[in-house]
Formats: C-alpha cells, sequence, structure tokens
C-alpha cells in the first residue's frame, strides 16, 4: 500500500485507509500497468504479490479477474505467480458449498485463457470431474418456486451463480486453446446445447426455479455466440446449434431476449461474429413488445451500416464479401426460418405471415437502398436457394418443402416492395455450403409450393374467397364452390 501511495496519492495514509481501499487496489493496478511500462509495478513485486494473490483467491469476480491479468501483464515469473494460484484453488473447489466457488471459477478461467499451456492436463481434469460431472450435472439445492422467470440478481440461488461460472470458465477455457485437437469443444456445444434443448434445467430432476433456468439458458446462448466468435469454432458449430442459439432471441422471459440481443449486437458490430449470426434478428419479429422489435431493427440498421461502411474503406474487403456484404445475410435468413419449430403446417396462412413477417423485417431493412442493383442480386439469390436442398437434411422431402416455401414467400416480399427486383443480377450469388447443396444442375425448380390461398393472402392481405367474389373474372357459381372448399 505504501508503494502504492506513490502513484494512487490518495492512498498515502495506507493505514488508515486499507479497508476503504483494498477492494480496488487490484482493479487500480491493472488499469495503471496497461499504461505503463511496468517498471514501477515490477520493483514493488514484494508488495503487490500478496494483495494480488489474496484477491485472486477471496476478493470480488471483478477483483479475481483483474488481479490474474495483472500477473500476467506485470510480472516475468508469471508462470510461478499463476501456478501458486491455481493448484490451491483447483484443489479446494466443493460443490456443496457454492457460495465460495464465484472467485475461484473467475480465476481459474482467466488462468486457464491466458497460460492454456502451462495448466493444460490440470485443467481438463478440472473441467471433466468437477466442472462438468460435480457442478453442471447435478443439482443439489432445490430452487425457489416463485413462479417468476427473472429474478434480480441477489436472490439467484448460489448454487446457480456457480454454474453460470462455470459455463464461462468452459468458454475461457476453450478461447485459450484455440483449437479442437481433443475435440473438448465439441463436447462443450453439445452440453451447451442440452442446456437450451432442456430450457435450463440439464438434469430434468424439475428442482431448479423458473428463474434460474432463465438465467443458466440465458448463459449457454452467451457461451455459443462467444466461442462463434473464434474462427476454429464457428466450423465446428453444427446448424443445428447455431439454431437452438438463434432461438434464445424468442426466449419466454423478457430479460433473456433483452440481454442476448444486446450481447449478439455489441459482436456483430465489432464484426466479431459470422454473417450468419446477424440472420438471428429475423426472428425479432415475432417479438410480443414492441420496444425489443424496434431496438431489433435499431440493431439491424447499425450491423448493415458498419458493414457496408467497412466494403467501402477497405479495398481487400472485396475479397470476403460473401462474410461481409449484408445481402448474403437473406440465405442464412432463409434456411433459419425453414427450421423455426414454429413453423410445423406447410400451408397454414397464420404461421405462413409469422415468415412473411420475419422475413420482411430483414428484407425492409436491406431493400431501404437498392446500392449496385441489389433487390435483382437478393432474388436471383432466393431463386437459386430453390435450385438446392438442405444440406442439413438433403434426402428429407418434408424439410426441403419448408425451405422452398420459405423461399416462395421471401419472391412474394421482394416483388411486392422493389419495383427493380427483375433486372439482371450484377453478379451470380454464391450459398453457403454448409446449409445448401450444390444446385441440381439437370432440372429446374420453377414450382411454386405454396397453394393458391396461402398466395393471394399473402399477396393482398385478404382471403381469397374474398377476392374471388369481388373479382370480375369469378362468377356466382364459381365463387360460392370455392367458398364451400374453404
Amino acid at each position: 500500500m505504501k508503494e502504492a501511495g506513490v502513484v494512487f496519492p490518495r492512498t498515502r495514509n495506507y493505514k488508515r485507509d486499507l479497508e476503504k481501499h483494498s477492494k480496488c487496489l487490484a482493479e487500480e493496478a491493472f488499469s495503471y500497468t496497461r499504461r505503463s511500462k511496468f517498471s514501477y509495478w515490477q520493483k514493488s513485486e514484494s508488495t503487490l504479490i500478496p494483495i494480488l494473490h489474496q484477491k485472486a483467491k477471496r476478493g470480488t469476480p471483478r477483483q479475481a479477474k483483474q488481479a490474474v491479468h495483472c500477473i500476467h501483464a506485470i510480472f516475468t515469473n508469471k508462470e510461478v505467480q499463476l501456478a501458486q494460484i491455481f493448484e490451491p484453488l483447483s484443489k479446494s473447489l466443493n460443490a456443496d458449498i457454492p457460495e465460495q466457488l464465484i472467485t475461484p471459477l473467475v480465476s481459474l478461467g482467466h488462468i486457464a485463457m491466458l497460460a492454456p499451456d502451462q495448466f493444460a492436463s490440470p485443467m481438463k481434469s478440472v473441467v471433466a470431474n468437477f466442472i462438468v460431472k460435480d457442478l453442471l450435472m447435478n443439482d443439489r439445492f432445490p430452487g425457489g418456486k416463485n413462479g417468476k422467470l427473472w429474478t434480480p440478481n441477489e436472490e439467484v440461488s448460489p448454487e446457480v451463480l456457480a454454474k453460470v461460472q462455470a459455463i464461462k470458465l468452459l468458454v475461457r477455457w476453450l478461447l485459450g486453446m484455440k483449437n479442437n485437437q481433443s475435440k473438448s469443444a465439441n463436447s462443450t456445444l453439445r452440453l451447451l446445447s442440452a442446456m437450451l434443448v432442456s430450457e435450463g434445467d440439464l438434469t430434468e430432476q424439475k428442482k431448479i426455479s423458473k428463474s434460474d433456468m432463465s438465467r443458466l439458458r440465458l448463459a449457454a446462448g452467451c457461451a455459443i455466440l462467444k466461442l462463434a466468435q473464434e474462427p476454429c469454432y464457428h466450423e465446428i458449430i453444427t446448424p443445428e446449434q447455431f439454431q437452438l442459439c438463434a432461438l434464445v432471441i424468442n426466449d419466454e422471459c423478457y430479460q433473456v431476449r433483452q440481454i442476448f440481443a444486446l450481447k449478439l449486437h455489441k459482436a456483430l458490430g465489432k464484426l466479431l461474429l459470422p454473417l450468419e449470426y446477424m440472420a438471428v434478428f429475423a426472428l425479432c419479429a415475432k417479438d410480443p413488445v414492441k420496444e425489443r422489435r424496434a431496438h431489433a431493427r435499431q440493431c439491424l440498421l447499425k450491423n448493415i451500416s458498419i458493414r457496408r461502411e467497412y466494403i467501402k474503406q477497405n479495398p481487400m474487403a472485396h475479397e470476403k464479401l460473401l462474410s461481409l456484404l449484408p445481402e448474403y445475410v437473406v440465405p442464412y435468413t432463409v434456411h433459419l426460418l425453414a427450421h423455426d419449430p414454429d413453423f410445423t403446417k406447410t400451408q397454414d396462412i397464420e404461421q405462413l405471415r409469422d415468415i412473411k413477417e420475419c422475413l420482411w423485417f430483414m428484407l425492409e431493412v436491406l431493400m431501404t437502398k437498392n446500392e449496385n442493383n441489389s433487390h435483382a442480386f437478393i432474388r436471383k439469390m432466393v431463386e437459386n436457394i430453390k435450385q438446392t436442398k438442405d444440406a442439413q437434411a438433403p434426402d428429407d422431402g418434408k424439410m426441403n418443402e419448408k425451405l422452398y416455401i420459405v423461399c416462395d414467400v421471401a419472391l412474394i416480399v421482394i416483388t411486392t416492395k422493389s419495383t427493380t427486383y427483375n433486372l439482371d443480377s450484377p453478379k451470380d450469388p454464391v450459398l453457403p455450403t454448409k446449409f445448401f447443396t450444390p444446385p441440381d444442375k439437370d432440372s429446374s425448380n420453377n414450382k411454386c409450393y405454396l397453394s393458391d390461398e396461402a398466395k393471394t393472402l399473402l399477396l393482398t392481405g385478404k382471403n381469397a374467397v374474398i377476392v374471388a367474389l369481388s373479382s370480375q373474372s369469378w362468377d356466382v357459381e364459381c365463387a360460392t364452390e370455392r367458398l364451400l372448399s374453404n
């Protein structure tokens, strides 16, 4: 503290202010070292190390994180210092006392991220034997039964807070490794997917409260978002896992939808997430809260603007248009909507109307401007999809029919909202092979998969019978026959 007082004058009377400033000392030190050459702190090693060790082991989660990063940034013998924190913490983990797990899990996760090679073997043991087997796969304490979907942080059970930190530890561990040689990422993604499929109740013992389940769904969804930002992990995220992650934005809990959307927007805005994750915002058209829909639209506008500006400012970006050009989000949107679990009946008017709303939510923002004849390019993309099959289930006739129906709805939206869609496309679109098979060169799929009734309603917003009765081309007998058949 005396040494720190040279840099932080307000801590100079260190005996009096020790308690007051101890909580933020590690944070201040770390912040300062990011701006300095570290020489002062290296000279103060004997004074600072005990404080940082104490914060890493028993401080708040934020203090623990900053202490670990501080040690890694400052000291030449960081391997020794980190080992002196890692070893006692890893041996003292006890799932029966979850309130004492938070800080150790934060420290261990950041150590694994910063020094993956040093702790590769012991960390794998901690993950397999404690994190997964002992903590995540067990519900030791019954949750509250208040029925709420969300509760404030201070009301969340210690066990669930520990599980959330355990999920974050898994992600930090993998981000440190940056490879999938051990197939640990595949196992982690399966675990996160199971968490989402079970709606947060991984053990399915119904011991956990609704609000705690919401916390775990959010943690699992955000974990997949984080892993998708690392290219080696994005490659192994399956379409099914991507879809499970995307559906978090339609979660029944408002706070889950809100926080997930913010994290999604932030990562997309920094160009950290692949383009397909922008398609997730199309699902926001189904959000029952007007403010959430408005926020999602603003997120789309912002992200599309960022990508277009990036392409203009970076000549090399033209070589990566498939991952940068906003219009290339359309195939991902079509595929995602074809696999929407709410889309169960291919000719159901209400379900088709939902599909149309989701498509328009995305296309309306993309088609605000018609730069480089982009409307025709979008139309060509959708038409090309109809010449392929769903790579996720190429032999599933029902699934391919859903895909083509979504394409037909998209074409209706495009043709009714644009006057230039029928011009020649400026270039031939490329479709992502992870989601679509190569096109069939021997045949052409020009069939419309929508019924006349559905097509008329989507085009006019009116029931086909009403259109028939008001049309001079239909006589009364024919219109009556159509009415009876409906």
